[in-house]
């Protein structure tokens, strides 16, 4: 990965200073063209580093860049001083290749750039050449300075370690972060973050503005002020701030709401905003049964993925949890009405899932790679980062296993379908959040809600950040250890194991 980022960044450079230098004035007067820059004043160029962003004569500078090595590095650092994007970008590029201890400090500065792809391109040269922690330290330390997009990267990262109120908070105060903090903010519970994810959400649009109003849900936010904004969004532009916005009335609606709910639903087309506003208006009976938990406050261990908790966290994570369910008016005498003349068709379980064409399944994880290292992945891993994004139903079936925040898994849904020629197939559904709307015995149409994706790095999605694991078992429903997102790669390899690449259901 490394090498084909860097690898585009020197395609990068060259194309722009091919531009640089071919950049052509024509005069209609004259038959000749002036080349700009020209006299005295053109500044001179490193030969050697122009051969490197020149696709034809990159090989042989990058095995000179090699042979020569220290030689090198001292030249190299003086180009990362050029007034020029395209000579600092070649020269870190270069530096892959000559490099000497110490050369770290001229190119730490480059991680605060305003140029995100030139911060890029720094991030990973130093993770190529420097301790990983010690530069996981120093960006941490300098966090406030960073660049947005390095202070994106580095909280995938430290968000898996657990939560920092602290340091959220303080990014928060600075809009520039706001895009980089915004797949998090869900997991910040304390009500001192809700004035400031409300600033947050007034300025925020589409899929940032989604974002914003998943953290307003976990943060119970309930003001009728805020109600009745999310009334409006019902009808905002964006299906994804609409769907959002249903699923806020999800968990927190009343029956004042039940008539903006219909209206919405009657003029709605989208499949992933009427699902969650068919499921809202579903519980509105329900509502005002229970109290919500108030304060609403998750437990918030740092859960890595094949881990659990364990003793009384365990149960205090499963007592929440249903706590929240019931709530919501998920009791255990909540049933539903069976469809059993649902028509066959065959729908995405994401909004994204078509679009974004993932390669997980078959995947072989590589060595000393967690608890599933050396495994094959049965499944496609889809809507990364997605926080609370609906799932739903991929074609008419019956629900034949639900399980809540369960060890590495979270939320889990496995279905049973019949194909139009009658073969039976399984899909399942893994790391949702903990308002799963089926339960087993269920029958239900396709594009039917099953839940939401769980946040990223809680028990209740399992550890994991946020996304589906969406598999197909080209088989029917049985017990047993099938039940799985993992397989020794000898036992996949002989091709008996049933399951089968999703996308295989999809044509291009």
């Amino acid at each position: 990965m490394k090498t084909r980022w860097l690898l585009w960044a020197i395609s990068f450079c060259s194309l722009l200073m091919a531009q640089t230098r071919t950049f052509i004035l024509p005069d209609i007067e004259r038959r000749e063209t002036r080349i700009f820059p020209v006299g005295p004043t053109a500044p001179l160029r490193d030969p050697l580093l122009m051969s490197l962003g020149n696709p034809q004569t990159r090989e042989q500078a990058i095995q000179t860049y090699q042979r020569l090595g220290a030689e090198a590095v001292p030249g190299l650092v003086k180009h990362l001083r050029d007034p020029s994007i395209g000579i600092r970008m070649l020269a870190l590029s270069a530096l892959q290749y000559a490099w000497t201890p110490g050369t770290e400090n001229a190119v730490l500065p480059f991680l605060k750039s305003g140029n995100d792809a030139e911060a890029k391109s720094a991030w990973y040269l130093l993770k190529q050449k420097t301790d990983e922690k010690e530069l996981d330290q120093w960006a941490e330390e300098n966090l406030l300075t960073l660049n947005p997009g390095r202070v994106e990267a580095l909280l995938l990262d430290l968000e898996s370690e657990g939560p920092d109120p602290e340091r959220m908070m303080q990014l928060l105060q600075q809009p520039k972060y706001w895009k980089a903090l915004l797949p998090h903010l869900a997991r910040y519970t304390d009500p001192r973050f809700v004035a400031p994810t409300r600033r947050l959400a007034g300025q925020a649009k589409g899929e940032w503005l989604a974002m914003a109003l998943a953290a307003l849900i976990h943060q119970a936010d309930r003001d009728p002020a805020v109600l009745q904004q999310l009334r409006l969004f019902l009808k905002d532009e964006d299906p994804r701030v609409r769907e959002m916005a249903a699923e806020y009335f999800r968990w927190y609606g009343r029956d004042a709401d039940l008539a903006a709910l219909e209206e919405a639903q009657a003029l709605e087309s989208d499949l992933f905003v009427r699902a969650t506003l068919a499921e809202a208006i579903r519980l509105m009976p329900e509502k005002g049964k229970v109290t919500f938990p108030d304060p609403l406050r998750p437990l918030e261990p740092a859960v890595k993925y094949g881990e659990s908790n364990q003793g009384d966290t365990e149960l205090l994570v499963i007592a929440r949890f249903a706590a929240w369910r019931e709530a919501a008016g998920y009791r255990s005498d909540l049933k539903r009405d069976p469809v059993t003349d649902a028509p066959w068709t065959l729908v995405p379980p994401t909004r994204s899932f078509l679009a974004d064409r993932g390669k997980g399944f078959g995947f072989r994880v590589q060595a000393q790679s967690g608890p599933f290292a050396e495994s094959v992945h049965l499944a496609q891993d889809v809507a990364w980062g997605e926080v609370m994004s609906s799932v739903v139903a991929v074609s008419p079936g019956k629900v034949k296993l639900v399980r809540i925040a369960r060890e590495s898994w979270g939320g889990l849904v496995v279905m049973e379908h019949q194909s139009p020629a009658g073969k039976p197939f399984c899909s399942l559904y893994g790391h949702l959040g903990p308002l799963i709307t089926v339960r087993p015995g269920d029958v239900i149409a396709a594009g039917t809600k099953l839940g939401s994706l769980g946040r990223s790095y809680t028990a209740e999605n399992g550890g994991y950040r946020s996304h589906l694991h969406f598999g197909i078992y080209n088989d029917a429903f049985g017990s047993g250890q099938w039940i799985t997102g993992y397989m020794d790669p000898e036992e996949f390899g002989r091709g008996d194991h049933h399951w089968i690449d999703p996308y295989s259901l999809y044509p291009e």
